[in-house]
């Protein structure tokens, strides 16, 4: 009985979406939330890079998963800050994804043109392309009973060691 409950719970589970985490050492990017096909990316128009200013070429960003094609992103948009940059997964990627076909993680990384500032002796800012690597990783986000029956239990078991 309970076995044929689970079973079905499992069943009603959904897609959200795909958390993104971007790793790098020399910028720093901020995943938005989980939305369906598409994840997002916050980036800021300048970062300091070895102690030189580096300007960032969205839209001209691609993003490399590992056994995918490349993607190019939808919409870039303009922010005070920074850019919000979309990108849509590859649909081979989200069908195993929603039928619970894949493993829990996608790797890849994110390609990022920037334009290194370089300021001679006279004073002059001079440009020098260049290429950031950001290490992402994609993980499917699911929503339903089990879900929801996991965050209790789990949210319950930390209550019980926090009060240890």
């Amino acid at each position: 009985m309970v076995a044929g409950l689970l079973a079905l719970g499992g069943c009603t589970e959904t897609l959200v979406g795909f958390a993104a985490e971007y790793s790098s050492n020399m910028y720093s990017a901020v995943a938005g939330p989980p939305a369906g096909k598409q994840i997002t990316v916050t980036l800021r128009k300048n970062e300091s890079v070895s102690g030189n200013r580096a300007y960032v070429r969205p839209r001209q960003a691609i993003l490399k998963l590992n056994g995918f094609l490349p993607v190019q992103p939808d919409e870039v948009s303009e922010t005070a800050s920074g850019f919000v940059v979309s990108f849509t997964l590859p649909e081979d990627l989200v069908k195993p994804a929603q039928s619970k076909v894949y493993g829990p993680q996608i790797w890849g990384e994110l390609l990022l043109p920037v334009e290194t500032g370089i300021v001679s002796f006279t004073g002059l800012e001079h440009f020098t392309p260049g290429m950031v690597h950001l290490g992402v990783r994609l993980t499917p986000v699911y929503a339903g009973p089990l879900t929801n029956l996991a965050g209790v239990v789990g949210e319950f078991l930390r209550g019980l060691y926090a009060a240890r």
